[in-house]
């Protein structure tokens, strides 16, 4: 089964038509294969996937307090985290990805695991096919005034994706490296 054929549309039919009608944990599901395509298994292994607390008669695993996915590059064997997130608004400042606790603990984990966790956005459209998609570090500068994880407004042109897909760690850290460049002429 490949991402969007006819099958795939089939066997996640009624994950679309739960998204359709409002149900966010769907929405996230779909994103998030959306999101796998981005960092294709030719070029990414993955390490771990979280599990859902929804999966488990409504008991939560410890490790769903873990970002999505846990990839690793398979030329470097490097590990870095992706937390998805699929909004189809913004506010005035941006795009609000998560709560204050949930970004002071994915900063811990970055630094506990010694490996970076990364926030892809999609943003608009369908949750299997957004409008915009962005990528961006976990990072202090991400963090709106309440301690929320935000994408500002004049930052979303620089953390745009607007390849197809990832091919190496490395080629994520150029996408990001526009941050050690440019951020003073903003």
């Amino acid at each position: 089964m490949k991402f969007l054929d006819d099958e795939w549309f089939e066997y996640n039919k009624q994950k679309i038509i739960s998204a359709e009608n409002g149900n966010n944990f769907a929405k996230g599901e779909l994103f998030e294969n959306y999101a796998l395509t981005l960092f294709p298994d030719e070029y990414f292994s993955i390490v771990k996937a979280t599990t859902r607390k929804y999966d488990l008669d409504g008991r939560m695993a410890e490790d769903s307090k873990y970002p999505d996915f846990l990839l690793r590059d398979r030329e470097t064997g490097k590990t870095f985290w992706i937390e998805c997130k699929f909004r189809s608004w913004m506010d005035d400042d941006g795009i609000r990805y998560c709560s204050h606790s949930t970004v002071s603990r994915y900063i811990d984990i970055d630094a506990k695991s010694g490996s970076n966790v990364y926030v892809l956005i999609g943003f608009g459209g369908l949750p299997y096919a957004p409008e915009f998609t962005f990528l961006t570090e976990l990072d202090f500068d991400d963090i709106g005034y309440g301690g929320e994880g935000i994408l500002w407004k004049i930052l979303m042109k620089k953390y745009e994706v607007k390849k197809e897909y990832f091919t190496s760690l490395k080629d994520i850290e150029e996408h990001l490296s526009w941050k050690t460049t440019e951020y003073e002429d903003l």
